[in-house]
């Protein structure tokens, strides 16, 4: 009968405890506690980003002309290799030795000068929402902050082409 009654307890405890949690989720926007899993890409609004060792890579001889992708180095630029780096890409998995690889990070508005280099995601002009997926295996170009007018509904033209400021992204070195 003791035994019942501890097992019993603990059983009541631990109901309480899920049931406690199963209650967190209406306090916590943004964050389901739901066990359940869509197969489809799911459209963020800003939570985009590449993965650590991920690069924009290009294998053309003129950056601001070539169509750069999200790949992973495998082979480091080196005096050996003629300053080329041997890369996969996320897109297709397809290796390409390139010309450029070009590391960077997300923009913030401090970054948003005429003027200033960016990459510009080129599938996605003016899209307000993004999947992950789709902005890691996008094509990407190089170019020029042309205006900032519309900089307050959150738009930015590179290069004459109008995009919303949260997908661009800064190099970490002008080529």
């Amino acid at each position: 009968m003791k035994s019942f009654m501890k097992w019993g307890g603990i059983i009541l405890l631990f109901l309480g405890f899920f049931i406690s949690c199963a209650s967190v989720s209406s306090k916590l926007p943004g964050i389901p506690l739901t066990s359940g899993v869509s197969l489809q890409p799911q459209a963020i609004t800003g939570g985009v980003d590449f993965r650590d060792g991920e690069v924009l890579c290009a294998s053309n001889t003129d950056p601001y002309h070539a169509h750069f992708y999200v790949a992973r180095v495998l082979t480091q630029p080196s005096a050996s290799t003629k300053n080329q780096a041997e890369v996969v890409y996320l897109r297709d998995g397809k290796k390409e030795w390139v010309n450029f690889v070009i590391p960077s990070r997300k923009a913030t508005k401090q970054d948003l000068v005429v003027g200033k280099v960016l990459f510009a995601p080129v599938w996605h002009r003016e899209n307000k929402e993004i999947s992950d997926e789709e902005y890691r295996k996008g094509q990407w170009e190089l170019g020029r902050v042309t205006s900032v007018d519309d900089l307050f509904k959150d738009i930015v033209e590179v290069n004459g082409q109008k995009y919303y400021w949260q997908w661009l992204r800064v190099p970490d070195r002008e080529p």
